[in-house]
């Protein structure tokens, strides 16, 4: 194993461009963890692109367009500023700030949520519940609607989470509450043109989903369970009751190995078993197995080659974040590497193998492997950090508390 330090069914790809290796917002082109691109381990020190200073968030950037954005709180200051820079010299594009309601929390006072680049356009969503819509080339900004005060809504302690999704034409954002629990809005105007349901919001975000040809659905784990949205009407379809003793659901919804996946940190995971229904029928998801040991905090499971691989998190004062190898059929785990993080790490999939970033910004290629934990290189990349990277064309983004940064990966084609 090589250590080094740095010297300097399917998921719907709805959320942006996928052309070009671009990861256009959360969780990528298909917002399903994957970068479709071939990496080699590294027998030499990483190397730094570029660096910029930013201020305070968990958001995580995002690439497109030959563009890298990301979204945070100004230092010192309640405003929010979007920056966009080039995604190969890091030069500044532009920079936009604005003003937003007082939000303070200990574990930070930045936006959560992961920005979305579609058609030319970027969609931001603060803590406070801000909803921004920018020309991604120039910055200018053509409207913003406060989701919470619009339709009286409350915010969650740790602030608004969830990343925004494009569907049908149609923006869609979780928000919770009395008749507005999923809300769409027009992505020209920012006008809010249907909403449903009386769930409270979790920190967790929309997926498109399809199966058999039944149509495209929205998966969505509320604070009350996962439901499947019907995206024009945005008619709950079907519902599984899955809710968090602290209300604090917040990893993403996950299709693999024809099944439906979904954790917390006090509610283990559920394995949901589910099929097209024929005719009128109602849909019938089961929950096939639950394993209370599998509790993530806030990191996304991803398949791999018939497994599942799976970052835990744990509540203080014991806490602390383990990498498993489950088997997806049964919930089993077959292998454990413990103490990746305190709370978190984030899990990507690239042709060949899983990218991890740990809590303490150390950079991790592992061969997946159900038998066993299998390092093949690492380099400490950034400071502390729960943003989620983008990997777009070779360069890894990343944030920590201070800085955004480029680093280069070594890929088959370099």
């Amino acid at each position: 194993m090589m250590r080094w330090v740095l010297s300097g069914g399917m998921i719907l790809g709805l959320c942006g461009l996928s052309q070009g290796g671009d990861w256009p917002g959360w969780l990528g082109p298909k917002r399903d963890n994957h970068a479709p691109v071939s990496l080699k381990p590294w027998s030499e020190p990483l190397t730094v692109a570029w660096r910029v200073p930013v201020g305070e968030g968990h958001g995580g950037p995002i690439a497109a367009d030959g563009k890298v954005f990301l979204h945070y709180k100004i230092r010192d200051a309640e405003k929010e500023e979007v920056l966009c820079l080039d995604a190969q010299t890091g030069t500044e594009r532009w920079r936009q700030s604005y003003d937003r309601p007082p939000f303070v929390n200990q574990f930070g006072n930045g936006p959560r949520s992961t920005p979305l680049w579609h058609d030319g356009r970027l969609y931001t969503l603060g803590v406070t519940g801000l909803v921004t819509a920018w020309d991604a080339h120039s910055g200018h900004r053509f409207w913003q609607t406060d989701l919470l005060a619009q339709l009286q809504a409350k915010n969650l302690f740790f602030g608004i989470s969830t990343s925004p999704l494009m569907v049908d034409g149609q923006l869609i954002v979780m928000v919770g509450g009395a008749g507005c629990c999923l809300v769409a809005l027009d992505p020209q105007t920012g006008r809010i043109t249907r909403q449903t349901g009386d769930d409270a919001a979790s920190y967790s975000s929309p997926v498109a989903w399809s199966l058999d040809g039944a149509g495209k659905q929205i998966l969505l784990l509320t604070a009350a369970g996962l439901h499947g949205f019907e995206p024009r009407s945005l008619k709950s379809l079907w519902f599984v009751p899955f809710k968090d003793r602290l209300n604090e659901s917040s990893s993403t919804p996950v299709w693999f190995a024809n099944r439906l996946f979904i954790s917390s940190v006090t509610a283990g995971m559920l394995a949901i078993d589910i099929a097209a229904p024929k005719g009128d029928a109602a849909w019938e998801p089961k929950v096939s197995w639950k394993n209370p040991a599998l509790s993530c905090y806030f990191g996304t499971p991803v398949g791999f080659n018939q497994h599942l691989y799976v970052v835990t998190g744990s509540l203080p004062p014991l806490a602390s974040a383990n990498l498993h190898c489950v088997d997806p059929a049964t919930g089993q785990v077959l292998w454990t590497k413990r103490k990746v993080g305190t709370y978190h790490a984030t899990l990507m999939r690239t042709r060949e193998h899983l990218l991890m970033l740990e809590e303490t910004g150390d950079l991790v290629l592992i061969q997946p492997d159900p038998k066993e934990y299998r390092e093949l290189c690492r380099g400490k990349v950034c400071r502390n950090t729960w943003a989620h990277p983008a990997l777009a064309q070779g360069q890894l983004f990343l944030r920590d508390g201070q800085e955004l940064l480029a680093v280069t990966l070594p890929t088959a084609g370099r």
